[in-house]
């Protein structure tokens, strides 16, 4: 796990915090910058998804895809 991290850390897209209580301790959070790759990357995915929508769906099955979604955010609700 340390390896993972600290090639993540070199990235430049997480940061390493020492406890202040427990020298054991070390707290991770996300980089200014790895939250604007997250955002990045989520915006991609997201404009990926819009673009095979529209070019692959009919309009009949993009209104039957608009109605399946309440369905389906119940689903991913209970994560």
């Amino acid at each position: 796990m340390s390896q993972i991290l600290n090639k993540i850390e070199k990235l430049g897209l997480i940061l390493r915090t020492p406890s202040e209580t427990d020298k054991r301790k070390v707290y991770i959070s996300l980089s200014a910058f790895g939250m604007e790759m997250v955002k990045k990357i989520k915006y991609d995915r997201e404009e990926w998804l819009k673009s095979v929508i529209e070019k692959k769906l009919t309009p009949e099955d993009m209104e039957l895809l608009a109605k399946a979604l309440p369905a389906l955010h119940k689903l991913i609700e209970n994560k």
